[in-house]
């Protein structure tokens, strides 16, 4: 709810448990006065000062100058939000109330710079029963030129007087997902990336920060958090100042990066997302849940569990051919599965990494009658049928460069730089993104596709000379995308970067899978999928293989047992990615009970909240709760490995449960109540796998399922 009073000239933006609170001061320029927990009455806060000209001169004032969107100009000393150069030379800003319209649960707030004729929009929604609210700023040139030099989506202000800590996700390829806690220090924190073509794993767009006095936990506590709906280069700062006023600015980093709008143009930024919850971590993971389940997600497919996946990469690299593949699809269809998926290799020269990326064609050698044979043959078996591209890649032996040399990513001066032996496409011109969208719609239509896996496998080292490269690099893959969802909207779309390097808000909203990371090792994954269900539902978790060979290929070494690794499969969007052409058939026999039991769970593990009971990263077992949104029915996970004696689990309470509704776990009948307020013994449920639970560990690589169902009326 949104709400505008004129006596005090205040917006209230209300949501179920929050309140989000500014006004116009006497110059008419908004400023912050609340963000935080529902107010009974926000009708009566008011601004602390309404004379914003004592920030020229009184320290003091300038320090707690709380500028809605902050202006880079006289006086304002912190992190702007927004930074313009105009045609004189000028770079400071004034921007004051023009106008305002409230539909629904949208406000346009539009401020002007009359000396200059630019107009900035400051938009907001509030998604009520979410305790969010999304923001973004558009800005337009109403006369001469204006170069934008800075443009944040949106800052916010944190109740003064206190410290506060900021989550955030690192990591690197194999080890996405790692948590760090800093404290929010006198100065700025910055967390950003200059990569271009993503905007993970290094750094993530998402954040949490709470009171370093008020403990927030899983079940309890205060808690902010945000995102920016970006894929590329992205800017988060956190900032206090000299009067303890702190600050969080979000959106693109404009690193080496300026726009010129020329009279009537304008510059719309991403989406920043930010959230309150008032019940800890579990309250902000729920909101995020139904944000993308309700809002984000395409309805047709977030409404059907997501199919099991057979994928070439794992077991066959390269090394894949029409006859090969062919074979596998009868055991694969046996197997149970529902998808089948040719990874890279199936291009012309590609039986290396070497050869192949921009020319995309079926290599004429190992598959001579293309690739539409061999999606019929999986149609015919009742499979569906999936691709593997790189869309924005080339190698520089392809056809391709040699026709188009001017779409690689080079300077003249300089050596090429490669990775992987590929060189990037310049995605910011428009003949290349013409080339990839006719590529992309050709193959999904000559090949019958029902799934499509993009890529990306290096970051950008070259750019081009054009001042906001980045941003339209960013915006053209974005917009591919789009038109992908928008033209097929059945087919499934696998968002990978070589692993989790695109696992952000920014495609989510395009995407029915996101791969988790390129390390599949389970060991590992118990720790990659607890960060990576905090900000998005497990049954987007992807991979080449949850199922992979073991020891899985160039990590760890570590050997485990194939019920330990297929357990580990169901958390996420289940695939398999080892040689069933040669496998052991007992291996085969397993996997086959594995994936048919799966089925019979997998309607709750994919429309469900979250719930960590115990962390891996903490206690060396897992217990992950998976509850029906509806709160019906529910599945328990229990991974054990590495324990050493007297570290067993005992007591749990389970979470999100109808609290007078009968549930049925393990043969016994109890309540909702009972299970989330007093739990069920572990230990005891498992003792007929542990004769003695009492003085021995659960050792390494132990997996349990548990379910928990709604109570049949007798």
């Amino acid at each position: 709810m949104i709400k505008y009073y004129e006596k005090t000239r205040t917006f209230i933006i209300e949501t179920k448990s929050s309140s989000y609170i500014f006004g116009l001061n006497d110059r008419s320029v908004p400023l912050h006065i609340y963000y935080g927990a529902r107010l009974a009455h926000p009708e009566e806060m008011t601004l602390k000062s309404t004379n914003d000209t004592e920030r020229f001169t009184s320290s003091v004032k300038s320090f707690e100058y709380r500028q809605e969107y902050v202006t880079f100009g006289r006086g304002i000393y912190d992190e702007e939000s927004i930074k313009l150069r105009y045609h004189d030379g000028i770079s400071d800003t004034e921007l004051t109330y023009k106008n305002h319209s409230i539909v629904q649960n949208e406000l346009r707030l539009t401020l002007s710079d009359d000396i200059y004729s630019l107009d900035v929009t400051l938009v907001y929604r509030a998604f009520d029963e979410l305790d969010m609210i999304e923001r973004y700023a558009v800005i337009t040139a109403c006369g001469e030129t204006v170069t934008i030099e800075n443009a944040a989506s949106a800052n916010i202000f944190l109740p003064s007087g206190q410290n506060y800590e900021v989550m955030t996700f690192s990591g690197s390829h194999m080890r996405e997902y790692t948590p760090y806690t800093n404290i929010i220090p006198r100065g700025k924190l910055v967390f950003e990336t200059r990569r271009t073509v993503s905007a993970g794993p290094y750094h993530v767009p998402f954040f949490t920060v709470t009171n370093t006095s008020a403990p927030c936990t899983e079940t309890y506590g205060e808690l902010y958090y945000g995102m920016l709906k970006y894929s590329g280069n992205f800017r988060n700062v956190f900032e206090k100042n000299q009067s303890g006023t702190v600050k969080i600015t979000t959106g693109i980093n404009f690193h080496d990066t300026k726009i010129e709008l020329k009279n009537g143009e304008s510059f719309e930024t991403p989406t920043a997302i930010f959230g309150y919850s008032d019940s800890g971590v579990c309250g902000m993971r729920r909101n995020i849940y139904d944000l993308e389940y309700e809002k984000l997600a395409m309805r047709s497919n977030i409404e059907k569990p997501f199919p099991i996946i057979y994928n070439s990469w794992y077991p066959y690299f390269f090394g894949i051919e029409e006859e090969k593949l062919v074979r596998l699809i009868d055991k694969v269809a046996d197997l149970g599965a529902e998808l089948f998926v040719i990874d890279d290799g199936w291009m012309q020269g590609r039986t290396n990494d070497r050869a192949g990326l921009g020319d995309w064609f079926p290599d004429k050698e190992r598959f001579p009658n293309g690739l539409l044979p061999i999606s019929k043959k999986a149609h015919d078996k009742g499979l569906l049928f999936g691709l593997w591209v790189e869309p924005e890649m080339i190698n520089e032996s392809s056809e391709l460069y040699k026709e188009h040399p001017e779409w690689v990513l080079c300077y003249k001066t300089r050596e090429k730089s490669y990775t992987r032996h590929q060189l990037v496409l310049n995605f910011a011109r428009e003949d290349v993104y013409n080339f990839a969208q006719e590529t992309v719609d050709r193959l999904i239509e000559e090949n019958e596709l029902d799934y499509l896996k993009w890529d990306m496998n290096r970051y950008i080292t070259e750019k081009d000379t054009l001042r906001d490269f980045e941003i339209k690099f960013t915006q053209n893959v974005m917009r591919l995308y789009k038109h992908i969802r928008e033209k097929y909207p059945r087919l499934l779309i696998e968002n990978c970067a070589h692993g989790g390097a695109r696992a952000d808000f920014g495609l989510f909203e395009y995407c029915d899978r996101i791969n988790r990371s390129d390390n599949a090792d389970p060991v590992d994954v118990l720790k990659l999928h607890e960060g990576f269900a905090m900000m998005f539902p497990p049954r987007y978790a992807g991979g080449a293989g949850n199922i992979a060979p073991s020891p899985y290929n160039s990590t760890n070494g570590r050997v485990s047992p194939l019920s330990y690794r297929a357990t580990l499969g169901m958390t996420g969007s289940m695939s398999v990615g080892f040689d069933i052409l040669k496998a052991d058939e007992k291996d085969i026999e397993k996997t086959r009970e594995m994936i048919k039991y799966y089925k019979t769970i997998r309607p709750i593990l994919h429309n469900s909240y979250f719930y960590p009971l115990s962390s891996y990263i903490q206690n060396k077992t897992a217990i992950w709760q998976y509850t029906e949104r509806n709160g019906r029915n529910a599945v328990i996970f229990i991974f054990a490995h590495g324990l050493i004696a007297g570290e067993q689990i005992r007591n749990i309470k389970l979470r999100g449960l109808i609290g007078d509704m009968l549930y049925e776990i393990n043969g016994k009948r109890l309540s909702g109540d009972t299970l989330m307020k007093y739990g069920f013994d572990l230990m005891d449920e498992l003792k007929d796998d542990f004769p003695k639970y009492l003085e021995e560990p659960i050792g390494d690589f132990y997996s349990k399922i548990i379910e928990v169902r709604e109570a049949k009326t007798e």
